[in-house]
């Protein structure tokens, strides 16, 4: 990344993270994605559900039970 552009876009000194050939922006206040999923709560686990499944039908297009 250019010098000319690092105070603009970074006026506090804090530079940008270089990942591999790619720039990566850090804002300051902005949680990473790792720190996101960190705290968000764990949902429970829902059962597959399947309808007509104890009498299916032969012609597979027709859902009415």
């Amino acid at each position: 990344m250019p010098e000319k552009w690092l105070h603009r876009l970074f006026p506090n000194g804090r530079k940008a993270e270089s990942v591999g050939k790619e720039y990566r922006l850090v804002y300051d206040g902005k949680l990473t994605r790792e720190e996101v999923l960190a705290q968000t709560p764990a949902a429970p686990w829902q059962l597959v559900r399947s309808f007509c499944a104890d009498r299916p039908h032969a012609a597979s297009s027709r859902i009415s039970c």
